[in-house]
């Protein structure tokens, strides 16, 4: 029996951050095959944590032990409600993706009723929440539409808010981190909102395709702040109207990520990148100062250049709004490099979709004339990808040795 064993250990210090580790083992049979710590760094002033609560390891790791058939060995302590609901999560992944994952069993040393804190007992006019910010569209849109009281009844009080190194900026780099976080913090201080920081190795240990796992890293690395609020808004990828299926975060599924101690929330699904842009655009500070870039090369701001800076200012202009001042400012920029932009996912094709659904009056920018062949372009890829290759890898087969 193939097994994946999770030992949560007791917290330690490390460069001045407090580390929340979880020893990852597998098992085939009786024999080790091998084991790696899978850690998150929060710092002193994070909340208090029980060393025996298991459930963001948990939440991290059944994507792995899915994908590569292993069953679950926690050795420590999980709520009901999370057990149930991965019960569910995972059978949407075995049904939407069954090449690549498997139905896995689970077993707990300690099944509780609750984890974590009590919620507060003075009920606020907005219900607490945390948020994950990573600085980008979604994720000011988010604290801006909560700020504001633009999501209704749904509207929360957001406490604190977190920010993650180790998931688009690499764990280990420093300057990059810390250049992001100062900006968000100054964001998120223009509203009254706390900022926390937390690391973490998690992609070098969760060897699954990070489009279907950031979802659960995400709800995993939440579970360390829970005892400040009882439920943690994610922001939202594609709207209702356009979702892609299967996606690592989604209204479909990322509820079932829920804890009886911290309930998750797909937040702003009702609205696309553009419509968020649109709406941003009324907080000129916060929508000036969005990151979204990948790059390493521009500590705490954008390349300009990358499909998702180019996106990004697409999403404004086709509302004939200003270019972000963090986006270079100027659509020349956008109409000179849109060319360039080349597709590699089924949700990119899916956000440029969208944008070619938005017309506007009077004559159509360069950049919007360019998104049909870019789309075309994506199409034929898919197609060589899913077709082609194959038979030429046939054929290079049976070509006669040399």
């Amino acid at each position: 029996m193939k097994v994946l064993e999770l030992h949560p250990e007791p917290a330690c210090t490390v460069d001045g951050w407090t580390r929340r580790a979880c020893e990852v083992r597998r098992v085939d049979g009786n024999t080790p095959q091998s084991s790696h710590s899978l850690w998150f760094d929060v710092p002193p002033e994070a909340p208090a944590w029980d060393d025996a609560d298991a459930e963001p390891y948990l939440i991290a790791c059944l994507m792995l032990a899915m994908h590569e058939g292993r069953s679950l060995r926690v050795r420590g302590r999980v709520s009901r409600t999370l057990l149930e609901n991965l019960e569910e999560y995972a059978a949407f992944w075995v049904t939407t993706a069954p090449a690549r994952y498997q139905r896995v069993t689970v077993e707990v040393d300690e099944v509780s009723p609750h984890t974590g804190a009590p919620a507060p007992s003075a009920e606020l006019a907005r219900p607490a929440a945390i948020a994950a910010f990573s600085g980008g569209l979604d994720a000011s849109f988010l604290v801006w539409r909560h700020h504001t009281g633009m999501a209704g009844l749904r509207s929360r009080q957001i406490r604190a808010a977190v920010m993650i190194a180790g998931f688009d900026i690499p764990c280990d780099s420093r300057v990059h981190f810390d250049a992001s976080f100062a900006v968000a913090h100054g964001t998120l201080q223009s509203l009254g909102l706390v900022l926390y920081p937390l690391r973490t190795n998690l992609r070098q240990v969760i060897k699954v395709p990070w489009e279907q796992v950031h979802g659960t890293s995400l709800a995993a690395c939440l579970q360390f702040y829970k005892a400040i609020a009882p439920t943690a808004l994610l922001g939202s990828c594609e709207p209702y109207n356009h979702l892609v299926t299967p996606w690592g975060s989604s209204p479909v599924i990322d509820h079932l990520l829920s804890s009886a101690s911290l309930r998750i929330v797909h937040d702003g699904a009702e609205y696309s990148r553009s419509d968020k842009a649109r709406l941003l655009a009324t907080w000129p500070f916060g929508a000036n100062r969005i990151r979204v870039c990948w790059s390493d090369t521009h500590p705490g701001t954008n390349c300009q250049a990358c499909e998702k800076c180019l996106r990004t200012m697409a999403n404004f202009a086709v509302h004939g709004l200003p270019i972000p001042a963090s986006l270079g400012g100027n659509v020349e920029r956008l109409n000179r490099l849109i060319g360039t932009v080349r597709l590699r996912s089924t949700a990119q094709a899916a956000e440029w979709r969208a944008l070619r659904l938005i017309r506007q009056p009077g004559a159509r920018d360069r950049w919007q004339r360019w998104i049909t062949p870019i789309l075309w372009r994506c199409q034929l890829r898919a197609v060589f990808h899913a077709r082609l290759r194959p038979w030429l890898r046939q054929l290079a087969g049976r070509a006669p040795a040399r």
